[in-house]
């Protein structure tokens, strides 16, 4: 944003400030300074100044002398009154009530502003007006033009002005003000690109006379374009509701200079002052005359202020101390601070209430903003800026070392790491969704709720230049929203650690040498991930997608239907997550000649799953010296005693000279589907001599009654 210094000047009184103590001071503000051109011709010099995309309330040069006047606690800012129409000029001619214009049907406008202005007279900008535009190398076009440049320049509002001659000479019997839904394009909508905009049913279109005067909020007619010839004009200042901007840019995919404007700030109250000061500044020049004032208003200028409650101690806390002195920031100049603000602050006990004011609603959302608004008033280099120093060493946690572990595997899999943003682009048709307030850039608007996309993205990538056989896993973190009321529209946020791979090439294995070598397929990529689940000592079950383990619908978009599995913990049938290949589509999107194949897992329940075995309970035993003996036995046991069952309840009889139960097979009877034989294996052992068959048939013995009890009793398990 370009900021003449001459008409900063005007605005408030700096002639005792130098330009090189206001540049530092607005560097320490977070404002960035791109340079500095001094204009000798007009006398003046101009500073482009870098405005961040939260603080769309400086993007004027009124918001600038506004927070000038913050930064410096100046008690001169200009005059915040409205500049009020001259009546004494109106014409008698009433054309339209506004209690008839504020009860149409509008989801765009917050407040709009009419007035017809007629018997202009033709002439020149004066020098002021012509200079003030050289400053931003705006060439002088005609008088109602060039107020218009300045209006735009010192106030960043939407304010139009149409010429009232060519619209007045299409006869229509239509309503004066009308506002109506886009149906079909005009031949001036050809300027813009309106493959976009007829894709959205929603878009409203402003209309005097039943001419479409603009498209609200997104381009303004130039056919109604004024000139030197103008001799009466209608002005229009309009301020939009931003979800319907939001929404409005989503669906049609484009941008103008009037929708950046109407998303970067909005303010009715600046908008109000902008108008009359349009209009006041026509009939001073062209000693035209007005009509009525005309207004479409959805919004409450008397509505609650956003009050927010700033903890004292928080404040020191976050702040520090200060520099020289190491003491704490005191209550009074905290207080002091907030009043230079204009945030209305009210000591209560150990906590400050604050109003937050109507330009600054959109920046100033909780505690921690309007600590940071103390801190870079007050200027943060007054605090030291020196971490304390802490004797605690840390250590790294168990997780840590886990995900270590993992890394380290999968490398010697031979997959490659990536590492990518938490954030991605807005989508049109997501959202579920978490999306960021004041985004710095449209590219990271969003929080990712998956990590595989951006993995399938690199893998296109990397097939477009010629990286074939190469593949890749990431962890990071993703995000969800689970909607909590349906009502009240309030969701609970969830952030988890998640770890996904993309797997396959054409490359992968051959038969034999003189063969060509074949691709990966879905038991190799299944006994890939296996393998690495072994390693980690996890055990999980393969499990179809059904009714009660719903998948959401963006896996359901880019896996093959029939090749998608859920991986679940084997205790507790928890899922872990998901192992499929890519379908047909999403495979010849990436151009990929073989099959691909995708996982995401949640690394928080991985951990969870883990089976940490205890080595050193056994590794020190001692070896017997004497010999096993083994013995096979079988038994007669019925339909509802199993197998693992019996071996359970031999080794439950705790005799130390059974050393182990194999299970060798069962078969059944074709004369008989109550009753089958079970194979067992005993092998006998002792640490203190070779034993003989009078102790092992001692131990056969209570084997035998052991299961004479549990033929007797069904019920035995």
């Amino acid at each position: 944003m370009k900021v003449s210094w001459r008409w900063l000047n005007e605005l408030i009184d700096i002639t005792d400030i130098s330009l090189d103590i206001i540049i530092k001071k607005l560097i320490l503000a977070g404002f960035e300074i791109e340079s500095i051109q001094n204009k000798p011709e007009i006398q003046d010099r101009v500073i482009d100044i870098s405005i961040t995309t939260n603080r769309g309330d400086t993007s004027s040069l009124i918001g600038l002398a506004r927070e000038i006047n913050i930064l410096f606690n100046l008690k001169n800012l200009y005059s915040t009154s409205n500049y009020y129409i001259n009546y004494k000029n109106r014409s008698e001619e009433i054309t339209i009530e506004n209690d008839y214009i504020s009860k149409m049907n509008t989801n765009a406008i917050l407040n709009c502003q009419l007035n017809t202005i007629i018997n202009l007279n033709k002439c020149l900008s004066p020098i002021w007006l012509i200079n003030y535009l050289k400053a931003y190398d705006i060439k002088s076009q005609n008088i109602i033009q060039d107020i218009q440049e300045y209006i735009k320049i010192k106030w960043d509002q939407d304010i139009e002005i149409f010429d009232l001659d060519k619209i007045n000479s299409i006869n229509s019997n239509a309503p004066l003000i009308n506002i109506e839904l886009l149906k079909h394009k005009d031949m001036w909508m050809n300027t813009i690109n309106t493959n976009y905009i007829m894709n959205d049913k929603s878009i409203e279109l402003l209309k005097y006379k039943n001419k479409t005067l603009s498209i609200i909020g997104i381009q303004s007619n130039p056919e109604f374009k004024c000139s030197n010839n103008t001799s009466s004009v209608i002005v229009i200042g309009t301020a939009c509701k931003k979800r319907y901007m939001e929404e409005i840019i989503k669906n049609i995919d484009h941008k103008t200079e009037k929708t950046q404007r109407h998303l970067k700030y909005t303010s009715v109250n600046d908008l109000v002052q902008a108008y009359n000061e349009t209009i006041q500044l026509i009939l001073h020049l062209t000693k035209g005359k007005t009509k009525k004032l005309c207004t479409i208003n959805n919004y409450q200028f008397n509505k609650i202020e956003k009050t927010i409650y700033v903890k004292i101690k928080h404040i020191v806390n976050i702040l520090g101390p200060i520099q020289n002195s190491y003491e704490k920031i005191y209550q009074n100049k905290i207080f002091e601070v907030l009043k230079q603000l204009n945030f209305k602050p009210k000591p209560l006990n150990d906590y400050f209430q604050v109003t937050i004011p109507q330009y600054r609603h959109d920046d100033i959302q909780v505690s921690t903003d309007v600590i940071e608004e103390i801190g870079r008033v007050y200027g943060f280099d007054k605090f030291v800026d020196i971490l304390p120093v802490y004797d605690n060493k840390g250590k790294i946690s168990k997780s840590i070392k886990y995900i270590y572990k993992i890394r380290y595997i999968l490398s010697g899999l031979g997959l490659h790491e990536l590492i990518n943003y938490s954030l991605s682009s807005q989508e049109k048709t997501n959202h579920s969704k978490i999306q960021l307030y004041n985004s710095l850039l449209d590219d990271q608007s969003q929080l990712k709720d998956n990590l595989i996309q951006d993995l399938i993205l690199a893998k296109k990538y990397n097939i477009q230049k010629k990286n074939l056989y190469i593949e890749f896993f990431e962890i990071g973190k993703v995000f969800n929203k689970e909607m909590l009321d349906q009502s009240k529209k309030s969701y609970k946020y969830i952030e988890t650690l998640n770890l996904a791979g993309i797997l396959g090439n054409d490359n992968f294995y051959k038969e034999s040498w003189q063969e060509k070598s074949k691709n990966m397929g879905w038991f190799q990529a299944k006994g890939l991930l296996e393998d690495f689940l072994e390693q980690i000592n996890t055990k999980v079950n393969w499990v179809k997608p059904n009714s009660n383990l719903m998948i959401n619908n963006y896996w359901h978009s880019i896996c093959h239907p029939y090749r998608l599995s859920i991986l679940c913990n084997q205790d507790t049938q928890e899922p872990l997550g998901i192992f499929g290949e890519l379908s047909t589509k999403c495979n010849k999107n990436i151009n990929s000649k073989h099959r691909t194949y995708i996982f995401e897992l949640n690394l928080y329940k991985l951990i969870k799953a883990k089976k940490n075995t205890k080595y050193l309970s056994y590794r020190y035993k001692p070896y017997s010296n004497y010999p096993i003996v083994t013995r096979d036995i079988s038994i007669r046991v019925n339909k509802n005693n199993t197998a693992r069952a019996i071996q359970a309840n031999i080794l439950n009889l705790q005799n130390p000279l059974i050393k182990s139960v194999e299970i060798l097979s069962e078969y059944k009877s074709n004369n008989s589907n109550f009753y089958r034989n079970i194979g067992l294996r005993i092998k006998y052992q002792s640490n203190l001599e070779t034993l003989n068959n009078i102790e092992i048939n001692n131990i056969n013995s209570k084997i035998n009654q052991l299961m004479k009890n549990i033929l007797n009793n069904n019920n035995v398990i």
